[in-house]
């Protein structure tokens, strides 16, 4: 049987991976902050643009708690196999 002119069941499972670690900021939000929706929503909002709609404020730290998971799965599910094929050439 096996997997014939299609696509390879890695990549699938690494942009599934990617997916993923694109959503878990915002699931992770719903889940703490399951009484208050106005509260979840900006701080949904502020991990993934960084501004804090209720401070008026804009800050690092809130984009790098939406965006570092799906940076570092991009980093592995890319680089490690750019690497792997590397040291195979050598």
């Amino acid at each position: 049987m096996g997997n014939k002119g299609g696509k390879s069941i890695t990549r699938t499972a690494f942009k599934w991976i990617r997916i993923g670690a694109l959503a878990a900021p915002a699931v992770r939000r719903v889940i703490q902050g399951a009484g208050d929706p106005m509260g979840t929503a900006n701080n949904i909002i502020s991990d993934y643009t960084g501004y804090n709609m209720t401070e008026g404020v804009w800050r690092w730290e809130y984009l790098v708690n939406g965006w570092a998971p799906y940076v570092a799965s991009v980093l592995t599910t890319v680089g490690i196999p750019k690497l792997v094929s590397i040291l195979r050439r050598l």
